[in-house]
């Protein structure tokens, strides 16, 4: 009987400005093979498309054709640490997000986000209860919705 918990841990490395609410114009992800350390887009090839349109549901209130650049490249996806998926199913979700401002070519913020999908045995379960493992796509929407839930938690404190 196993349970999942999402661990997130975020890496700072440019300390946050103190100013307004901040608009986005653009939501980039990318996560082309040559910079990620697995087959996972084998597996998920929509990975980069779905983790751009859950950044920018959870920021729609901020578009702006004028606002900042949110850039995100997704380096590393692994199954308990193996980064060769044997059938698409990951656990680990690392990436590169960077804020900048429109005509600028260097980012303002810049920092890591990781995330980790565990499984552990239950405590007491009620009787009659049904236990059901959580499949490959709960996962995967699991992790992206943590990872874009960082990014916009880190877009709303700039």
């Amino acid at each position: 009987m196993l349970k999942t918990l999402a661990i997130a841990a975020g890496l700072a490395v440019a300390a946050l400005p103190a100013a307004a609410e901040i608009t986005v114009s653009d939501v980039r992800v990318t996560s082309e093979s040559s910079s990620i350390s697995s087959n996972a887009l084998d597996f998920w090839p929509n990975l980069e498309r779905d983790l751009r349109q859950k950044i920018a549901q959870g920021i729609s209130d901020l578009a702006d054709s004028e606002g900042w650049i949110v850039e995100v490249m997704i380096g590393n996806v692994a199954l308990d640490g193996s980064t060769m998926l044997s059938n698409g199913a990951f656990n680990e979700l690392t990436g590169e997000v960077a804020f900048r401002e429109r005509g600028h070519a260097l980012p303002r913020e810049r920092f890591t986000l990781t995330y980790t999908a565990e499984t552990g045995e239950l405590g007491v379960v009620p009787e009659n209860a049904q236990i059901l493992d959580p499949s490959r796509t709960e996962f995967y929407d699991a992790l992206l919705d943590a990872f874009a839930g960082g990014v916009v938690a880190r877009i709303r404190d700039f």
